[in-house]
């Protein structure tokens, strides 16, 4: 949906734009550092530092409310702005699911963000060896 690899290139759609924006406007809405970001042709990766939460990775089941700032709240947010944003482009999509209800996300030590920046920018050149 948001794209296709050519030569190790991401082509993003009009979706996938839409998608890259929503990640590239984080920053302006949460008080996060972000260091990689990239829309692949069915997944995005984002890799950012979240400054001013104390607890982070607190979710709504630790206490019944969500926490402003923290992990949870910045997925929630990106995946409902990026929705609401392709489905006013393209009203055929308004029924469409466009992420998983999910996510996945890890905690990466401050010595491996070269590391996991470099696999996040190779994503693509490495999309179609499995």
């Amino acid at each position: 949906m948001f794209g296709r690899i050519e030569s190790d290139v991401v082509l993003l759609s009009s979706e996938g734009m839409i998608v890259h924006q929503c990640l590239t406007d984080i920053p302006d809405h949460f008080d996060v550092q972000m260091h990689a970001k990239i829309v692949m042709p069915e997944h995005v990766h984002a890799l950012f530092t979240i400054l001013s939460t104390p607890n982070p990775f607190r979710t709504e089941r630790d206490f019944g409310v969500l926490v402003p700032g923290t992990l949870p709240v910045i997925v929630r947010s990106f995946k409902s702005a990026s929705t609401r944003m392709i489905r006013k482009q393209n009203p055929g999509y308004r029924k469409l699911t466009i992420w998983q209800s999910s996510y996945h996300d890890r905690l990466v030590e401050p010595a491996s963000i070269d590391r996991v920046t470099r696999y996040i920018l190779d994503n693509p050149r490495n999309y179609h060896r499995g």
